[in-house]
């Protein structure tokens, strides 16, 4: 179902550090355009993709109020609803 897969503990750099968001592209061959991170942490994922560029998707299954200063560029509450977000 993917394409790659990166594991932090394979590349000795966690979420939210841009490095981790730099090898995806690199293992993909995409460019920060043509990625969308889904990841259920406003900190680590989605502050994470904000930094590197990367459109980011917020996966709020539990519908928690949003109290930080972090805006994701697509909220969603179920996996399912990511076929709306892509072409």
């Amino acid at each position: 179902m993917f394409q790659c897969v990166v594991f932090s503990q394979d590349h000795g750099v966690e979420k939210p550090h841009p490095a981790i968001f730099q090898i995806a592209l690199e293992e993909l061959e995409c460019s920060r355009d043509e990625l969308l991170h889904v990841g259920d942490s406003l900190e680590n994922d989605v502050a994470g993709a904000a930094c590197t560029g990367i459109k980011s998707v917020w996966l709020n299954r539990h519908r928690i109020s949003n109290e930080t200063g972090t805006t994701p560029d697509h909220e969603i509450s179920s996996l399912s609803e990511l076929v709306d977000l892509v072409p």
